[in-house]
């Protein structure tokens, strides 16, 4: 993965061009010059830094990757295409992702995560909204009926002297998913 960073005030960009592929996966080096392996994993502008918006493929992480993160102990990792609206006021953050996800077919996501800091304890309480029924029939693929899951929970963590803890619990709702 090469990541090239630009920024000049209140606007940055990022993109970043990575190729996955086993080793051995190409027939003959000399000959393939098709780079089917070779994509962005991010391509975004942004604007602001405290508070502003993100646009374009990206990379997004909450509290422990347990609902949603980059996976980035996979080769290739894991980025969205979507629109971030972000903010931060102190020790108090909010992030709202909206994104459209191609999983065998399409699905739209979107992600509220409001989090903060008080002293040594660090909290967030995601709600995140997967649906496909703003997405064409065409697109869906194999699940082309209507279908909408919500997930929300609480994320805690902190430390206690040499003692480090985390909890959290979510639920999940839907047509076909309770959990």
């Amino acid at each position: 993965r090469v990541t090239v960073d630009g920024a000049r005030e209140a606007l940055s960009a990022r993109l970043s061009l990575q190729d996955v592929r086993t080793l051995g996966g190409e027939d003959s080096t000399g000959g393939d010059y098709a780079a089917e392996g070779l994509d962005f994993h991010e391509a975004y502008g942004q604007w602001g830094t405290e508070r502003g918006l993100r646009l374009g493929r990206q990379e997004f992480v909450m509290d422990g990757q347990r609902l949603l993160g980059n996976v980035d102990w996979t080769q290739q990792g894991r980025s969205f295409d979507g629109l971030l609206l972000f903010g931060s006021w102190g020790d108090y953050r909010n992030r709202l992702l909206m994104a459209r996800v191609p999983d065998g077919g399409s699905h739209d996501l979107f992600v509220l995560s409001p989090s903060g800091k008080a002293g040594s304890v660090q909290w967030s309480v995601p709600l995140v909204l997967q649906t496909n029924t703003m997405v064409a029939t065409l697109e869906r693929g194999v699940r082309a009926d209507d279908w909408t899951r919500f997930t929300g929970g609480a994320y805690v963590k902190g430390m206690a002297e040499a003692l480090t803890w985390r909890a959290e619990g979510y639920g999940q709702f839907g047509k076909s998913a309770q959990a």
